[in-house]
C-alpha cells in the first residue's frame, strides 16, 4: 500500500477527533462528478481506496447511496470504488454539502461556510478524495503533495484556503485537471499533521533524518560510517518529541532557550550537536541537557 493511502487510513482511523459533517463535504467536493442518467441527475464521488468508500458511505445512510467497483483502463489498470447518490437523495445531498446553494445555484466552486473548528475536517475530507502525498524514492530527492480538481476556480478557493492557514502552494494544468502541490517537506508535514496523522508526519520526518544524516556523512570523507547509527536515532528521538510538542500546542509554552533549540533542530535534522552549539553560541552538553529537558517534557515527565 502506498504512504498516501496509509495516511488517508491513520486519518480515517482518527474520525472522533474531527467534525464529521466537515469532513463529509470536504470529501464529495474532492473528487465529486455530477451524473444524469434517463434524465436523472445524481452525484458520484470515487475512490482507489476500499476503505475511504466504505467511510463515506457511513455518512450517507438514508440516502440510497450505493458503492460499485470499476476497472480503469490506461497506463496502470486499477480498480476504483464509486460512491453514487441519485434523484432526490443527491440534490439533498449537493445543497447539504453546499455544491448547490438554498436556491438551487451552482455554487461548488466556492469553499462552504465554516467555523474554525470545522476546517480542519474539512482539510482532511479534501485531501481523502483528493489529495495525494509522495516520498522519495532512493534515486530521488523530491517530496510532493497533491490536490486535483476538475475546477480552476475550485482549485483558487481551496489553495486561498490552506493559504489562510498558513500553507503556500501553487497550481498548475495537467491533463485537463487542476493540481494545487506543495514541494516542502516541513510543509507537507504540517499539512499531514493538520488533518490528525501524526504517525505519518513521523514517518515523514524520520526519513528526512536519515537521508539528509546518510548524505552528509556521504560528504565527509573521514566520518566513520559506525557514527550514522547514532546520529539518526537520537536526531528521529529528538524531532519525533519536538513534533509531539508542535502538534499538541505545547511548543510555544516552551521557554524561549527550548523553543530556540527545538526549532533548530527542526531545521537541521542532520546537523551534530558540536554544529547545532555552534550556531547557537553554547556548549554541546548545554544543548544536550536543553534538547533532553525537551524529550522529558514531551513524555509528560516535566
Amino acid at each position: 500500500m502506498s504512504f498516501s493511502n496509509e495516511t488517508k487510513l491513520e486519518i480515517i482511523s482518527r474520525v472522533d477527533e474531527l467534525d464529521g459533517e466537515a469532513m463529509l463535504k470536504g470529501i464529495v467536493r474532492g473528487s465529486l462528478s455530477l451524473t444524469k442518467e434517463n434524465g436523472v441527475t445524481g452525484c458520484q464521488i470515487s475512490t482507489d481506496l476500499s476503505e475511504l468508500a466504505i467511510f463515506t458511505l457511513r455518512f450517507l445512510l438514508g440516502t440510497g447511496a450505493e458503492i460499485s467497483p470499476e476497472q480503469k483502463q490506461g497506463l496502470v489498470n486499477k480498480k476504483v470504488y464509486n460512491v453514487t447518490v441519485k434523484g432526490d437523495n443527491a440534490k439533498k445531498l449537493l445543497a447539504r454539502v453546499g455544491i448547490f446553494n438554498d436556491t438551487g445555484d451552482y455554487v461548488g466552486d466556492r469553499i462552504p461556510q465554516l467555523e474554525e473548528n470545522q476546517l480542519r475536517g474539512y482539510v482532511a475530507g479534501v485531501f481523502l478524495s483528493a489529495g495525494e502525498v509522495f516520498l522519495p524514492k532512493a534515486d530521488s530527492t523530491g517530496y510532493q503533495l497533491e490536490f486535483t480538481f476538475a475546477s480552476f476556480d475550485y482549485a483558487k478557493a481551496f489553495s486561498k484556503l490552506l493559504e489562510g492557514l498558513g500553507f503556500s502552494g501553487k497550481i498548475v494544468e495537467r491533463h485537463d485537471v487542476y493540481v494545487l502541490y506543495y514541494k516542502e517537506s516541513e510543509t507537507i508535514s504540517d499539512i499531514i499533521a493538520y488533518t490528525g496523522a501524526s504517525e505519518s508526519v513521523l514517518r515523514i520526518q524520520s526519513l528526512k533524518v536519515i537521508r539528509a544524516v546518510r548524505n552528509k556523512e556521504n560528504r565527509i570523507s573521514n566520518c566513520e560510517v559506525g557514527n550514522i547509527g547514532k546520529v539518526i536515532l537520537a536526531a528521529q528521538r529528538q524531532i519525533s518529541a519536538i513534533e509531539e510538542l508542535k502538534q499538541s500546542g505545547r511548543l510555544e509554552l516552551l521557554d524561549e532557550k527550548l523553543k530556540e533549540v527545538a526549532l533548530l533542530r527542526l531545521e537541521k535534522p542532520e546537523e551534530k550537536l558540536e554544529e547545532l552549539a555552534s550556531a547557537l553560541g553554547i556548549s554541546k552538553s548545554c544543548i544536550n541537557h536543553r534538547l533532553r529537558k525537551i524529550e522529558s517534557i514531551a513524555r509528560g515527565e516535566l
